[in-house]
């Protein structure tokens, strides 16, 4: 495979227009997620041909070509989104929801996916890796050393090229395998049906970011909500000095500075592993008039100095005696479900929080039309009453 690196606007439409013409493209981005810089940002793209398997009409094909594109040096790539977002182009990816989360907070909304992820899920891989996949399918030996390499930084380093390339370059004969595989085992519309829903994938933005944090369960409600003014006065931090939230205030710290803040700039300066630039008298201001602030809001609100209740399962809306029958078909059924697929192709088919909302009295809904298919014929095999699974399939099947 040839792969060049695209840093220039005339190199990126060179690349975009042979990339449309191609059927079907490999693809991978290499991102930062508040490792080396604030937020979740796109370093690159690394996007590989399949070209047509007789393109001169001599029976040989021409090689593949991996474009190595630079979002630092291409301002608008929205042409390359297009082609994402066309419906006849395959796009194939390994393990591809991070991606496809980026991708979607930038404006692309990417159609027709292959996860080759997925597929070796199905056929029950005991490691899904790309590295692991590629050495038993092709026998490569694949250099993950720069897996976690800053790829914020410029000039990158031919290391650096290669490894982006590798990551591309062998997605179009591994998909070609594991497909053959599928259809041996007649589950290639498996890895139709969770490819479509893949491409719902959507990033989930959660409400209240500051109580996963750890240790925050010892917190009164009071606290809790200091540390979320503390939270969001951090993050602030993060974005103007373009680092990592948590390289700038310490999670931990962050926590203890919600039950006791620091009361002077002397205290203030001397927090354990503070970023140097925010330990001046300015800063604490800040932070000091986030506290009060804070505390003022939470005054104002009545919020409680006591702390929230230890968190308890939910109740069951059935009896005891119901839930233990239920448990003991669904331990059945699930256990069928791993023996005759194995326990990561049972995850996709039957997933443990499907057969804990049946547990606690819901019906057993299975949202994905094989799977519902898969268990209904389980269930009949092992003659349980499929009246006692409340067996709920996709809107119209039932």
């Amino acid at each position: 495979m040839k792969s060049y690196l695209v840093a220039h606007p005339a190199d990126f439409d060179r690349a975009v227009r042979q990339l449309s013409e191609s059927p079907e493209i490999a693809l991978d981005l290499e991102f930062d997620n508040n490792r080396y810089t604030y937020g979740l940002n796109l370093c690159l793209v690394q996007v590989a041909t399949r070209p047509p398997s007789n393109p001169n009409g001599t029976g040989e094909a021409t090689a593949p070509v991996c474009f190595i594109i630079d979002p630092f040096a291409v301002a608008d790539l929205q042409p390359l989104w297009n082609i994402l977002e066309n419906p006849t182009i395959t796009k194939i990816l390994h393990c591809a929801a991070g991606d496809i989360t980026l991708l979607k907070t930038l404006g692309c909304q990417p159609r027709n996916l292959l996860d080759t992820e997925l597929a070796v899920k199905i056929l029950n891989y005991p490691k899904t890796s790309l590295a692991h996949v590629l050495a038993v399918n092709l026998g490569l030996d694949l250099d993950k050393s720069l897996q976690v390499s800053n790829w914020n930084t410029r000039p990158l380093t031919a290391d650096q090229l290669r490894y982006a390339a590798a990551d591309v370059a062998y997605l179009h004969d591994l998909k070609d395998q594991l497909l053959a595989e599928l259809r041996r085992l007649g589950r290639e519309h498996w890895l139709e049906e969770e490819c479509r829903l893949l491409e719902l994938v959507e990033s989930r933005e959660n409400p209240e970011p500051h109580l996963k944090l750890r240790d925050t369960n010892r917190l009164t409600y009071y606290q809790q909500f200091i540390l979320r003014a503390l939270y969001d006065f951090r993050d602030g931090l993060g974005r103007t000095f373009n680092k990592p939230s948590a390289f700038v205030i310490p999670n931990e710290v962050l926590v203890e500075l919600a039950i006791r803040p620091a009361a002077n700039p002397n205290e203030w300066s001397n927090l354990k592993g503070l970023l140097r630039m925010v330990k001046d008298r300015e800063y604490f201001r800040q932070f000091k008039e986030t506290v009060q602030q804070a505390q003022q809001r939470a005054d104002e609100q009545n919020i409680p100095h006591r702390p929230p209740p230890p968190y308890r399962r939910p109740v069951a809306s059935i009896s005891e005696a119901e839930v233990e029958k239920r448990k003991r078909v669904g331990a059945v059924l699930r256990q069928a479900v791993v023996e005759r697929f194995g326990d990561n192709a049972a995850s996709l088919v039957l997933s443990q929080s499907s057969v804990q909302e049946f547990y606690q009295g819901g019906g057993l809904v299975l949202r994905k039309q094989y799977a519902f298919e898969v268990v209904r014929q389980l269930a009949g095999e092992l003659g349980l009453d499929l009246s006692q699974l409340h067996l709920e399939g996709p809107v119209g099947v039932g």
